[in-house]
Protein backbone atom coordinates (compact mmCIF):
# COMPACT_ATOMS: atom_id res chain seq x y z
CA UNK A 1 0.00 0.00 0.00
CA UNK A 2 1.44 3.35 -0.88
CA UNK A 3 1.71 5.81 1.77
CA UNK A 4 0.26 9.31 0.09
CA UNK A 5 1.94 12.51 2.11
CA UNK A 6 1.31 15.72 2.10
CA UNK A 7 4.25 18.19 1.17
CA UNK A 8 3.97 19.80 4.63
CA UNK A 9 4.26 15.91 6.19
CA UNK A 10 6.92 14.74 3.76
CA UNK A 11 8.82 18.45 4.85
CA UNK A 12 8.76 17.05 8.34
CA UNK A 13 10.30 13.02 7.77
CA UNK A 14 12.91 14.80 6.03
CA UNK A 15 13.60 17.11 8.94
CA UNK A 16 13.16 13.95 11.15
CA UNK A 17 15.75 12.31 8.78
CA UNK A 18 18.29 14.63 8.78
CA UNK A 19 18.15 15.11 12.39
CA UNK A 20 18.61 11.39 12.78
CA UNK A 21 22.14 11.58 10.80
CA UNK A 22 23.85 13.71 12.48
CA UNK A 23 26.55 12.52 15.13
CA UNK A 24 25.47 11.89 17.79
CA UNK A 25 21.98 11.99 16.78
CA UNK A 26 19.84 15.41 17.37
CA UNK A 27 16.79 13.41 19.79
CA UNK A 28 19.71 11.16 22.14
CA UNK A 29 21.69 14.91 22.52
CA UNK A 30 18.11 16.47 23.40
CA UNK A 31 16.58 13.69 25.93
CA UNK A 32 20.51 13.58 27.39
CA UNK A 33 20.46 17.47 28.11
CA UNK A 34 16.95 17.47 29.69
CA UNK A 35 17.94 14.56 31.74
CA UNK A 36 20.75 16.30 32.93
CA UNK A 37 18.51 19.61 33.12
CA UNK A 38 16.26 17.87 35.53
CA UNK A 39 19.22 16.19 37.49
CA UNK A 40 19.55 12.79 36.18
CA UNK A 41 23.38 13.57 35.58
CA UNK A 42 23.93 9.70 35.36
CA UNK A 43 21.99 8.30 32.47
CA UNK A 44 25.23 7.55 30.60
CA UNK A 45 26.95 5.72 33.40
CA UNK A 46 26.94 2.38 31.50
CA UNK A 47 27.62 -0.71 34.20
CA UNK A 48 27.39 1.76 37.49
CA UNK A 49 25.95 -0.12 40.28
CA UNK A 50 22.83 1.43 42.04
CA UNK A 51 24.69 0.36 45.38
CA UNK A 52 27.59 3.35 45.08
CA UNK A 53 26.56 7.01 45.61
CA UNK A 54 25.42 8.68 42.85
CA UNK A 55 25.87 12.46 43.89
CA UNK A 56 23.94 15.36 42.05
CA UNK A 57 25.18 19.09 41.42
CA UNK A 58 22.62 20.53 39.53
CA UNK A 59 24.45 23.85 38.73
CA UNK A 60 23.04 23.58 35.14
CA UNK A 61 19.68 24.07 35.84
CA UNK A 62 19.72 26.94 38.46
CA UNK A 63 22.18 28.62 36.22
CA UNK A 64 19.39 28.40 32.93
CA UNK A 65 16.19 28.81 35.35
CA UNK A 66 18.77 32.32 36.64
CA UNK A 67 19.50 33.23 32.88
CA UNK A 68 15.51 33.09 32.02
CA UNK A 69 14.62 34.86 34.74
CA UNK A 70 17.52 37.85 34.00
CA UNK A 71 15.88 38.14 30.40
CA UNK A 72 12.46 38.13 31.13
CA UNK A 73 12.38 40.39 33.90
CA UNK A 74 10.66 43.49 32.64
CA UNK A 75 7.69 42.92 30.12
CA UNK A 76 7.18 42.29 26.94
CA UNK A 77 5.92 45.88 24.68
CA UNK A 78 6.25 47.74 21.57
CA UNK A 79 5.16 50.94 20.52
CA UNK A 80 4.65 52.70 17.46
CA UNK A 81 4.90 56.21 16.48
CA UNK A 82 3.71 58.67 14.06
CA UNK A 83 6.57 60.18 11.73
CA UNK A 84 6.46 63.96 13.37
CA UNK A 85 8.44 65.55 11.13
CA UNK A 86 6.77 66.45 8.14
CA UNK A 87 4.04 69.22 8.09
CA UNK A 88 0.38 67.87 6.76
CA UNK A 89 -2.98 67.92 7.67
CA UNK A 90 -2.94 64.02 8.65
CA UNK A 91 -0.50 64.55 11.80
CA UNK A 92 -3.54 63.92 14.12
CA UNK A 93 -4.85 61.09 12.04
CA UNK A 94 -1.42 59.79 11.79
CA UNK A 95 -0.96 59.56 15.64
CA UNK A 96 -4.66 58.32 16.66
CA UNK A 97 -3.47 55.35 14.05
CA UNK A 98 0.24 55.04 15.66
CA UNK A 99 -2.37 54.77 19.53
CA UNK A 100 -4.86 52.39 17.81
CA UNK A 101 -1.71 49.86 16.95
CA UNK A 102 0.35 50.44 19.94
CA UNK A 103 -2.98 49.05 21.73
CA UNK A 104 -3.36 46.45 19.79
CA UNK A 105 0.01 45.24 19.65
CA UNK A 106 -0.26 45.27 23.36
CA UNK A 107 -3.86 43.57 23.51
CA UNK A 108 -2.24 40.90 21.18
CA UNK A 109 0.51 40.34 23.90
CA UNK A 110 -1.37 40.17 26.63
CA UNK A 111 -3.72 37.73 25.13
CA UNK A 112 -1.06 35.37 23.96
CA UNK A 113 0.52 35.42 27.23
CA UNK A 114 3.66 36.81 25.95
CA UNK A 115 6.06 36.67 29.04
CA UNK A 116 4.83 32.95 29.31
CA UNK A 117 5.75 32.39 25.76
CA UNK A 118 9.54 33.91 26.25
CA UNK A 119 10.25 31.89 29.36
CA UNK A 120 8.85 28.62 27.71
CA UNK A 121 11.24 29.54 24.38
CA UNK A 122 13.86 30.24 26.16
CA UNK A 123 13.90 27.38 28.36
CA UNK A 124 13.48 25.02 25.09
CA UNK A 125 16.68 26.81 23.61
CA UNK A 126 18.68 26.67 26.79
CA UNK A 127 18.25 23.31 27.36
CA UNK A 128 17.64 21.92 23.62
CA UNK A 129 19.38 23.79 21.21
CA UNK A 130 16.18 24.94 19.48
CA UNK A 131 12.91 26.64 19.71
CA UNK A 132 9.76 27.00 18.05
CA UNK A 133 6.88 28.63 17.67
CA UNK A 134 3.70 28.53 15.56
CA UNK A 135 1.33 31.63 14.75
CA UNK A 136 -1.47 31.44 12.29
CA UNK A 137 -4.03 33.60 11.12
CA UNK A 138 -7.93 32.62 11.75
CA UNK A 139 -10.24 34.05 9.20
CA UNK A 140 -13.18 33.27 10.74
CA UNK A 141 -13.24 34.00 14.70
CA UNK A 142 -14.91 37.55 15.35
CA UNK A 143 -12.62 39.24 18.03
CA UNK A 144 -15.24 41.92 18.75
CA UNK A 145 -18.07 39.69 18.76
CA UNK A 146 -21.76 41.73 16.78
CA UNK A 147 -20.22 45.01 18.21
CA UNK A 148 -17.92 45.37 14.94
CA UNK A 149 -17.85 43.34 11.57
CA UNK A 150 -14.21 42.45 11.65
CA UNK A 151 -13.05 38.81 11.28
CA UNK A 152 -9.84 37.46 11.86
CA UNK A 153 -7.77 36.95 14.56
CA UNK A 154 -3.86 36.17 15.02
CA UNK A 155 -3.35 33.16 16.90
CA UNK A 156 -1.05 31.12 19.20
CA UNK A 157 0.09 27.44 19.29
Amino acid sequence: MKKDYTWAWQQFENGKNWNNRLDPPYYDGVTVNWEMFNGNQWINAAGLSSEFPQPVFNIIKRSIQFFISAMTSTAITGRYEAFLNKDDDYEDMENLTAKISTNAWRNFLEEIKADMVARDLLLDASVSGDMAIHMMFDPYCEPYGDKFPIKGKIKLE
